[in-house]
This record gives C-alpha cells, sequence and structure tokens, in this order.
C-alpha cells in the first residue's frame, strides 16, 4: 500500500454564506475553525453539525450547510465557505414512542419539553431526551426525526426507549458475639408497576434492634412537577448489655417532603414530620436519658422541618 499524503494546508479564511437568521454572530460563535491553524477534516463536520442544530432551535429542521474549500495550492492556503440554507420552518406532529413495554406512555411524556403541534426546537428535543435518559429506568433513549409524507413542513419524532430491570430485593443475615443472630429484609422498585413511583421497604431485626422502614415518592404529585415523598419508620433499640429488663428506646417517624422545581436542573425540597420517642425505663439506663425525661417526659413528640436542594444536569442516569 502506497500512500502520498501530499502538501499540508492552512486555513487562512472562514467566511458565511447564506441566510443566518440575521443571527450571524451567534453562528460566527460556533465556528470551530480557526485561520492560521492546519485544515481539520473533524473541524469543519463539527462546524456544519453546531450550525444544523442551531437551526433546529428555530423550528428549521431541514436546515442545509455545506463547506466550501477554496483551496490556493501555490500558497498552502485553503478559504473555507460555510453556505447554510434553513429551508423552511417544521413542527411536529406526532411524538411517537416504542420499546416500553412495561413504563406507561405519560411517564415518558411527561419529560418532554417538545411538544406536540408546536415549532420543532432542537433545544428542547435534547432536553427532553436527556430528562428522560435521567430516569434511570432505561438502557438506551434515541430521537429521530421523520417527515411526515405529503406534508412539507411537518415531521413525527420517534422515541425508542430499552427498558432496564428497576427494582431490587435485599435479603441479609449476621452473627455477631453481642447480637447473635441478625435477619434483615428490604425491597425496592423505582419505577413500581411502571408508574415512575419510587416504593421501598426495609425490615431489620436482631437481639437489640428492630428497624422497619418504608417511603414513597410520586415524581408528579402535580401536574408541573411538584414531587411528593412519604417515610414511615419504627426503631426499638436495646443496650448491648446481657441482663434482663434492659431499658429501650422507642422512636417512630413519619415525614413528608414536597420537591418543588425552580429550573430544569435544580429542585428544592420542603419537608416537615413528627417523631415520637419513648424511653422504657429499665437496667443500666444513662442518666443524661434519666435528665431527659425529667425535664421532657418519657415519652416526647418533635416536629422537625427540612430544606434541600438537587441540582441534576447529567445526560444519563448510567453514563453521564
Amino acid at each position: 500500500i502506497n500512500i502520498t499524503e501530499g502538501e499540508r494546508f492552512v486555513v487562512a479564511k472562514v467566511k458565511l454564506a447564506g441566510n443566518y437568521l440575521e443571527k450571524e454572530e451567534q453562528f460566527r460563535a460556533l465556528v470551530a475553525i480557526r485561520p492560521g491553524e492546519p485544515y481539520n477534516v473533524n473541524e469543519v463536520a463539527q462546524t456544519t453539525k453546531a450550525f444544523t442544530d442551531f437551526y433546529g432551535n428555530f423550528g428549521y429542521a431541514f436546515a442545509q450547510v455545506q463547506a466550501r474549500p477554496e483551496v490556493d495550492r501555490a500558497t498552502g492556503r485553503v478559504q473555507i465557505t460555510l453556505q447554510a440554507e434553513p429551508s423552511r420552518r417544521a413542527y411536529v406532529r406526532r411524538i411517537n414512542i416504542a420499546g416500553n413495554n412495561r413504563t406507561r406512555d405519560e411517564v415518558i411524556r411527561r419529560e418532554f419539553r417538545q411538544l406536540e403541534a408546536s415549532w420543532y426546537d432542537g433545544d428542547r428535543i435534547r432536553r427532553s431526551r436527556d430528562r428522560v435518559d435521567r430516569l434511570g429506568y432505561f438502557k438506551s433513549v434515541a430521537i429521530d426525526s421523520q417527515e411526515v409524507p405529503g406534508a412539507p413542513d411537518q415531521v413525527d419524532l420517534n422515541v425508542v426507549v430499552e427498558e432496564k430491570p428497576t427494582g431490587a430485593i435485599q435479603l441479609t443475615a449476621g452473627f455477631s458475639s453481642t447480637e447473635n443472630l441478625s435477619l434483615g429484609f428490604g425491597i425496592s422498585q423505582d419505577n413500581a408497576f411502571g408508574s415512575g413511583r419510587f416504593l421501598s421497604a426495609n425490615v431489620n431485626a436482631s437481639k437489640y434492634n428492630r428497624v422497619f422502614s418504608i417511603n414513597t415518592t410520586d415524581p408528579y404529585y402535580t401536574a408541573d412537577g411538584v414531587s411528593r415523598a412519604w417515610e414511615l419508620s419504627h426503631r426499638d433499640v436495646r443496650p448491648y448489655l446481657d441482663q434482663g429488663g434492659s431499658y429501650r428506646v422507642v422512636t417512630t417517624n413519619a415525614s413528608v417532603r414536597f420537591g418543588v422545581p425552580f429550573t430544569e436542573v435544580d429542585t428544592v425540597n420542603f419537608g416537615a414530620g413528627v417523631e415520637q420517642n419513648n424511653i422504657v425505663t429499665g437496667a443500666a439506663i444513662p442518666a443524661s436519658y434519666l435528665v431527659f425525661a425529667r425535664d421532657v417526659g418519657y415519652k416526647s413528640v418533635m416536629f422537625p422541618f427540612t430544606v434541600g436542594w438537587i441540582r441534576d444536569d447529567r445526560d444519563s442516569a448510567l453514563i453521564p
């Protein structure tokens, strides 16, 4: 195999030609080709793709962008003209979803920012794909557009997902010199019954500790994306002492939390709960517990309030 590379050419100038919707400066900021540097076909392809995607943000799904090099072999320089034509503006007629054998259509559709019967918007479509992928219910999410026969200004979006298991069952068993045998069982489902809701329950029991908890989250408690989470737990704890009639602390907790989306990637959580603590007196009770019981009582109730902030701008829950 004989290869002749030929001479290396340097980019002399990059020109814009065609219809740029009176946004030449915004398009020019997307140019990856740099004058004075060697001609690189990857930078040319990156620029034409960026132009096409940017046209898509304004509804031009059929934009055509071509890079035309003008080579001066005498000087070893090349001038590149980016010829662009937005063509016609397009609407999205339908959004078709396939591959979701278990997950309900509405779980996917409510993550979409591109709406049916609206202008084609490339940025909203990419954002919609990322939001669906961030759910974590699918191995892959792909979106492509298809022209509608007989309607030159309309396209259909075809969304194809590949589902993956979203539940887990956990069984644990252990033995120690203090607690002897301990057993645990847990079950969780990120996408319970294909509804997009999270549900989990956990039970752990040993000689000195018994814990039960259950919690559930509805990510779309309201139509505009306010989530609601419930949690209920019960804990019965004894000291690690081999004495009969030792003291116990029994705690029961119930809480609710609402997540309010402030932006596409920022959510603020507001929570409130009620927690009851019951000190069952017995042998070896610490002095601090007796002081607490004297000031507050053996049975006390608290009302904790919480505020949290979550920011998630990943493009994928599995491989960001």
